[in-house]
């Protein structure tokens, strides 16, 4: 509330009189626009929204440069660019209503693609496994393209190698539900590069001034792990060797990085001693149902890139039949030690 003095002036006194009324303040923020800077590929269906906050909610729009895009404005919090060529268009944004407000500023890039960038994970995987593959483009600027944009730009993921000739049969290449997303599944094992191949014509015919480049991501897809031999069946103190198989070749750059991990489901049943670098020595001590885990590994990082697991049975051995005698026969004082059998469970 307001209270104003007056006063009046007669022969006999001085007096004042009060007089109270009310008077109504709206006190508000600056109008804002929700960024400073705004990245908008040029392509004539694309278009930018830009959100305004505060203010009296009636402003008005001075752009840079007419020729650049068309802005339209949406109600009294949001106006709408639609590029219609290259370059950096300025909007100043005037409050209509709020005395001496601040005027804000954006900066609308409107840019063609320069570069995409290629992230792989994981970048080394087993065969029929997949990798995630993710797009990102920039522009000359270094700034990212908003993923909302990209659909409307004709790019493909492509396979490069310099031994396979037929390379469709490399990869089954799937695209995500986000524009930038695909899913690889390696199909063959070796070494292999991912590139991002763009069309020469965006959508609608609209050509691209610059043929942008890409980085070449490297991905390599090595052979199954598997044991020989895959299942074991021993006798209490019985041994046996067991051979893996599959994994990265030793000609392979990233074996440096990834080593061989081992571990048993009962250490108290399960003997493993490695012998040699892929050869292992497996030992009954106990009787029971047991698993033996390989594991490949990236050491750095310590990701676990795929397992391979073995099913062992010890038991105790009290038939044993000879295969292709026509009768059974018993020998006295025989002793049979040291028994293992491979077996299919």
């Amino acid at each position: 509330m307001i209270q104003v003095h007056s006063s009046s002036y007669n022969s006999a006194s001085l007096s004042f009189h009060e007089v109270s009324d009310d008077l109504l303040l709206t006190v508000g923020y600056n109008i804002e626009s929700e960024s400073t800077r705004y990245t908008l590929y040029y392509h004539p269906d694309n278009s930018l929204e830009v959100n305004l906050f505060f203010g009296s909610g009636s402003f008005k729009l001075h752009p840079n440069d007419t020729s650049l895009a068309h802005i339209i404005t949406n109600q009294s919090d949001s106006f709408r660019v639609m590029p219609k060529a290259l370059g950096t268009l300025k909007i100043e944004i005037y409050d209509e209503k709020m005395v001496k407000s601040r005027i804000s500023t954006c900066f609308i890039f409107i840019v063609q693609i320069n570069k995409a960038k290629i992230d792989l994970s994981p970048a080394i995987l087993q065969e029929s496994d997949y990798t995630k593959v993710e797009i990102s483009l920039y522009d000359s600027y270094d700034n990212l393209i908003p993923i909302s944009q990209m659909n409307l730009i004709n790019f493909s993921l492509d396979v490069l190698s310099f031994t396979e000739i037929n390379q469709r049969d490399l990869f089954k290449i799937s695209k995500s539900t986000n524009s930038n997303q695909f899913l690889a599944q390696g199909l063959k094992s070796g070494s292999y590069r991912f590139i991002v191949y763009f069309e020469n014509f965006v959508k609608n015919d609209t050509k691209m001034l610059l043929k942008p480049i890409s980085n070449e991501a490297e991905v390599y897809v090595y052979d199954k792990l598997n044991t020989i031999p895959n299942n074991l069946l021993l006798a209490p103190g019985c041994n046996c060797h067991m051979e893996v198989i599959g994994g990265p070749s030793e000609k392979a750059k990233i074996t440096s990085n990834i080593e061989l991990r081992t571990r048993v489901s009962q250490e108290n049943m399960i003997k493993l001693t490695k012998q040699e670098q892929n050869l292992f020595l497996v030992e009954g001590q106990g009787v029971g149902n047991g698993r033996i885990f390989f594991e490949l590994v990236q050491k750095e990082s310590n990701i676990i890139l795929s397992v391979y697991e073995v099913n062992l049975r010890i038991e105790l051995v009290n038939h044993i039949e000879i295969l292709g005698f026509p009768e059974r026969r018993v020998y006295f004082g025989a002793t049979f030690r040291l028994l293992a059998l491979s077996n299919t469970f």
